[in-house]
């Protein structure tokens, strides 16, 4: 079996399409594309992988324990921000092909 369940399979489809998202609708150079969409979308992979809840894994803004850094969860948060109302669109008018 693997290692990761459908839940950490969903979350980290989800993250991946949000900084897609956010990146592709935001030009950076490579050391901002770095920092600001491969940096947190490594990292958010990692921290999902190392989860100490493993299966029973509630959303990070409910979880009583925070792994990811401050600065970290702060990027992730803008970009979850920036993404949310996208992703919504889209999957309301049925444009699935970032899904």
């Amino acid at each position: 079996m693997s290692p990761f369940n459908n839940n950490f399979e969903n979350e980290r489809k989800i993250v991946k399409v949000m900084i897609r998202i956010y990146c592709k609708n935001l030009q950076y150079s490579n050391k901002q594309f770095y920092d600001n969409c491969l940096k947190p979308f490594v990292y958010t992979n990692r921290t999902l992988e190392y989860c100490l809840y493993g299966e029973n894994k509630p959303s990070c803004k409910k979880c009583s324990f925070y792994f990811y850094k401050q600065e970290m969860r702060e990027k992730v948060r803008s970009v979850m921000q920036f993404s949310s109302p996208i992703m919504i669109y889209l999957s309301n008018y049925g444009i699935s092909k970032f899904f």
